[in-house]
């Protein structure tokens, strides 16, 4: 299962802070290199997706949510129980 926003308002999610690198400001397609802090897998995203909608690690087991501020969200139960959510569903 994949952390929303919605997860996030209902502090339903643990917080840590993502590494950011390289960032190429071309116009109009400003990306940016990120590093999930709950699987290091690496990440490009475009500048503007943070401060919208977010972006999802690229490592598609993981499901992390990465916002801006530099955060990035995943639900506390895939953290704790690998690949479960909250109600056992197989994620």
């Amino acid at each position: 299962m994949k952390t929303t926003f919605n997860d996030v308002g209902l502090k339903l999610t643990e917080t840590r802070k993502y590494a950011a690198g390289a960032y190429d400001s071309r116009h109009g397609k400003s990306t940016i290199d990120l590093t999930c802090p709950f699987c290091d897998a690496d990440t490009t995203a475009y500048v503007w997706s943070l401060a919208g909608g977010g972006k999802r690690c690229a490592n598609e087991d993981c499901g992390a949510l990465f916002g801006s501020w530099g955060c990035a969200y995943k639900l506390k139960s895939m953290i704790h129980s690998g690949n479960e959510d909250d109600q056992g569903r197989a994620a």
